[in-house]
């Protein structure tokens, strides 16, 4: 995946990616 940088999400996860659910229980690991 793209390196990205941190977001201020609702639950602090990282958004950016085009498949990213605000509402993901777990966001992908920002490794």
């Amino acid at each position: 995946p793209p390196d990205v940088p941190p977001w201020s999400g609702p639950l602090g996860e990282r958004a950016d990616w085009w498949w990213y659910d605000p509402f993901q229980p777990q966001p992908p690991p920002p490794n």
